[in-house]
């Protein structure tokens, strides 16, 4: 070995020592760099030219490698915590504006008014009250319930247009990673530093996760795939692409994410994406069909009552709120291709009810019992509807009792009048269709979204009916008042077996349950999530401390080696005075 090659070890180690101190200057530098990964040079000793020679004490010392220190199993767990934290807020977030949208702690809480309108009918029963006062109680409360929907609905809509701005960021992210991916993979085929790019991705990766639930598979060649369940998003170079579907499915209208390259739905339910469509199907939209479904049954219930109330002097008239078109009208009531009937949220069974008819100047009245036959029998004992009561035999059935004049009116409505100053009124019905169709209806509508105290009783409460015919035949001038305050007080199979209030209380408490939930689980994904930075931080992150060390050490080994070129330097010179 000749001192040429002594020169030779001491460049290698020049070399080394400058680029170490390079690789401890770039973390210095990027100690507060978010997502920024430590890199660490591995020096190795180099090997001598020829190995079997005798005293050979080395080649000097060249780069081994320089790489990103990181765990990939600590980020694999960090995005998937990033994503439930996303989704834990956005929970929280949706289900506190729900919570403030039912207001239900307040004095205009929807218990509150349903209390109030049960209340002046208790009031009316005992005269404290009149028949404006009723009337007024339940235009509040149709107000509220109106309002409430409104409110509801447009929470949903403010959902959707978060998710509206939600795809088109995480369809531009899918992009970034795609590209990323190339310029990965041309770098590492040329030899080239990667190390940048894959900080770069991973940030990408780390909000994307933010956004939607995803899984990522690292390929040989550097590229990074992305899976949303089994559904490939990125595949190397390629993003395929992410839109938001929506389509009416039974008159509602139902979205989803789905892959824009062919259109298959991804079954997201973390992140914020997740957390978005949650909100928007189970929260949000769960409560506006709780509320119809107490709308509706409300209605119901209402006017099953006032549909066989009366008052002294009997009804002139009464109207259907229910339209039928000319060719339902003859179809069974309980057939399934009665477009009418078949999506009534209202009730109607087999049964019966009984209209009295009282002629002028007569102080009895006549009853007769109209039969509502919907058994789903045939006339020969098999199943099916094809014998069972149509609305038209529902109208002969009136129009044959003496004394009344049963007709369609233009628009549908089956209408009952007393012929020749004759008056009339209903009881005892057992099928629930007067109700059902609105017949001397207190309330229109079918939903929460329609609902609505009948126009003409709205402008007119003196229409109001508080009476009824009694069993016995005799009229009782608070019966029906008495009824409705008494729903207050029953359960109803279509709420569950709850009463109104019980039921909406229900609503709102598990709303407000999920709430205390969420506030929770938000609290304890942040204290995972930051949990999860530690360890990565940990391993790596930049301690100014240690790279201080390693500075030193770099510079020390940059110094021994200049001393020692200079030696052998000086050894070369006299040398070469020598000679």
């Amino acid at each position: 070995m000749g001192l040429t090659s002594a020169l030779r070890i001491g460049q290698s180690a020049l070399t080394a020592s400058q680029l170490g101190v390079q690789v401890t200057g770039n973390n210095m530098a990027n100690v507060a760099t978010p997502g920024y990964a430590r890199r660490s040079l591995l020096l190795s000793p180099l090997e001598s030219a020829d190995p079997s020679a005798r005293f050979q004490p080395g080649n000097g010392v060249g780069p081994e490698s320089l790489s990103r220190v990181i765990d990939e199993a600590v980020v694999a767990r960090l995005r998937g915590q990033i994503a439930r934290e996303r989704e834990a807020n956005q929970t929280l977030q949706s289900l506190s504006n729900l919570e403030a949208t039912l207001g239900e702690l307040s004095d205009t809480g929807l218990t509150t008014q349903l209390t109030s309108f049960f209340g002046a009918w208790s009031d009316r029963s005992t005269l404290v009250a009149n028949d404006g006062v009723v009337v007024q109680q339940a235009q509040t409360l149709v107000s509220s319930i109106q309002r409430m929907r409104d409110d509801l609905v447009q929470q949903r809509v403010q959902t959707e247009a978060l998710l509206d701005d939600l795809v088109p960021r995480v369809d531009d992210l899918l992009e970034q990673v795609a590209s990323i991916n190339q310029n990965v993979t041309r770098a590492q085929v040329a030899g080239g530093d990667t190390a940048s790019l894959q900080d770069q991705r991973d940030r990408v990766l780390e909000e994307l996760a933010g956004l939607i639930d995803i899984d990522t598979v690292e390929r040989a060649s550097g590229a990074t795939d992305i899976y949303v369940g089994s559904t490939p998003m990125v595949l190397a170079g390629q993003s395929r692409g992410i839109e938001l579907n929506r389509q009416s499915v039974d008159g509602r209208v139902e979205i989803a994410l789905r892959v824009r390259a062919d259109g298959t739905q991804l079954p997201v339910r973390s992140g914020q994406g997740g957390a978005l469509i949650a909100a928007r199907d189970n929260a949000v939209g769960g409560t506006i069909d709780q509320l119809d479904q107490l709308a509706a049954e409300l209605i119901f219930q209402a006017n099953k009552i006032h549909a066989t109330a009366t008052g002294p002097d009997g009804l002139r008239e009464a109207t259907s709120q229910l339209r039928m078109p000319p060719d339902d009208r003859l179809l069974p009531i309980n057939s399934p291709t009665n477009p009418s009937t078949a999506d009534l949220p209202f009730e109607i069974t087999n049964g019966s009810f009984l209209v009295h008819v009282q002629a002028p100047g007569s102080t009895t009245n006549e009853a007769t019992r109209i039969t509502v036959d919907l058994d789903g029998l045939a006339d020969d004992g098999s199943a099916g509807t094809l014998n069972d009561t149509s609305l038209e035999a529902i109208r002969q059935a009136l129009d044959s009792v003496e004394g009344l004049n049963a007709d369609f009116t233009p628009d549908g409505r089956l209408r009952v009048r007393g012929e020749g100053g004759a008056s009339f009124s209903f009881s005892e019905d057992s099928s629930g269709l007067l109700g059902a169709i609105g017949m001397n209806a207190f309330f229109e509508g079918s939903s929460a979204d329609d609902i609505a105290v009948r126009a003409d009783l709205a402008a007119d409460p003196s229409l109001l009916q508080v009476g009824r015919i009694g069993v016995d035949g005799e009229f009782r001038e608070n019966a029906a008042a008495l009824d409705m305050a008494n729903l207050q007080d029953l359960g109803f199979e279509a709420l569950g077996g709850r009463g109104f209030n019980t039921f909406w209380t229900s609503v709102a408490g598990n709303i407000g349950a999920q709430t205390d939930a969420a506030i929770t689980n938000a609290e304890a994904s942040a204290v995972v999530r930051e949990s999860i930075e530690a360890q990565r931080a940990a391993v790596s992150g930049v301690s100014l401390d240690e790279e201080a060390i390693n500075l030193v050490t770099y510079q020390q080994a940059y110094q021994g080696a200049a001393r020692f070129i200079a030696t052998v330097d000086q050894l070369q010179q006299e040398l070469l005075a020598i000679f």
